[in-house]
């Protein structure tokens, strides 16, 4: 049995925890906040292989394997549950876009010919006639034209990482509470191997200029009233999802600002619901469903959400420090970078990041 320390409690860290927990080591997750406090925690989780990259960039058939193996395990645990409790729900959904010089795109950029890659559903495409007009953010209106609808899994964020987190604890995982600032700290640790999960707190600590954060901001509104059907709908920079629980209201993807903001943002919180009142209740309506009645009096937190983006895909690799400077040697693996994907491929990442130290013989 190897002693392994895990860095971070996002959905990664917690995933990479689970795959080293049933091969029988002894791991310690150390995390700066709690699972639930985690950006992993303000995510809407649809899963789908949308990748940021085209179908000949080298690493699309590896993320593509990663999706695949990551739907399988959450298949497999829902397998032993009551339909009723089952984390996966089918979510009809509604990605609204624009054209332009007759190309059809989805948010940021993404043209329509991504959902080419989706074998397991249908694609329609749904005019908008006349147009929707959204507001992103500041000074930042786009016109959209048309939905593309398709049905994916969706799965409560929330709910599945408080599953996965007891479920860790009842298998013997221990969490530490602290953040981590340098490779002596890391040093320093009771560990044989040590995974990093850290998301964008990786370059505070590691040298990877490649990486960048995405924020994003969402809100969650419960519901005890909330009957089928249950869809979504992205429109621009903004989505809200209907589901069982309850609903759930995000503003997203805002790149490369000029300083980190880790609370949530007074004009993303007034821009969503701007935008549950106006172009969300219009497409509804539109797309031919009763106009839902999200009660934005009670709405339960508010989240900020920095996602760590790669152009290049996650890093999952083994970086060994030797004894420079006196202190013990250090057997460290990556993985980390997900940006918005930690829950479409984090789990067959997480395999991957044990199978290189078990390679490398570092896990015995």
């Amino acid at each position: 049995m190897t002693n392994v320390i895990v860095l971070g409690g996002g959905i990664v860290g917690l995933w990479t925890a689970e795959v080293l927990n049933a091969r029988g080591h002894k791991v310690t997750v150390r995390t700066a906040v709690p699972p639930e406090a985690t950006s992993s925690s303000a995510a809407a989780c649809v899963i789908t292989p949308l990748l940021p990259w085209e179908p000949d960039h080298p690493e699309f058939l590896k993320a593509w394997g990663w999706y695949r193996r990551t739907i399988a395990h959450y298949r497999n645990i829902d397998s032993n549950r009551a339909p009723h409790e089952h984390f996966l729900e089918p979510m009809p959904s509604y990605e609204c876009g624009f054209e332009d010089g007759g190309i059809r795109y989805l948010e940021k950029g993404f043209s329509i010919k991504k959902f080419a890659h989706l074998p397991f559903t249908h694609v329609d495409i749904i005019p908008l006639k006349p147009s929707i007009f959204v507001n992103n953010h500041v000074n930042d209106r786009q016109e959209l034209s048309f939905c593309a609808k398709f049905v994916a899994d969706f799965c409560n964020t929330e709910v599945f990482l408080a599953w996965l987190y007891t479920e860790l604890q009842r298998r013997g995982v221990t969490f530490q509470l602290g953040a981590v600032y340098s490779l002596d700290e890391i040093r320093a640790f009771d560990a044989d191997v040590v995974f990093n999960c850290m998301g964008f707190n990786s370059r505070h600590v590691f040298s990877d200029d490649s990486l960048y954060y995405v924020r994003g901001q969402s809100m969650f509104v419960d519901s005890d009233n909330v009957s089928a059907p249950y869809f979504g709908i992205a429109a621009g920079h903004h989505a809200v999802f209907k589901h069982r629980r309850g609903y759930y209201l995000g503003s997203y993807f805002l790149e490369k600002e000029q300083r980190i903001r880790l609370l949530p943002q007074q004009i993303e919180y007034q821009l969503s619901i701007d935008f549950t009142r106006g172009p969300y209740a219009e497409l509804c309506e539109r797309l031919g469903f009763e106009i839902p009645s999200v009660d934005l009096n009670h709405i339960r937190r508010v989240n900020t959400g920095i996602r760590p983006y790669r152009l290049d895909g996650p890093r999952i690799e083994a970086e060994p420090f030797g004894k420079d400077t006196g202190s013990k040697s250090l057997r460290l693996v990556h993985n980390y970078g997900h940006g918005a994907h930690g829950w479409t491929i984090g789990y067959a990442t997480a395999e991957d990041a044990v199978n290189i130290a078990e390679v490398k013989g570092w896990l015995q």
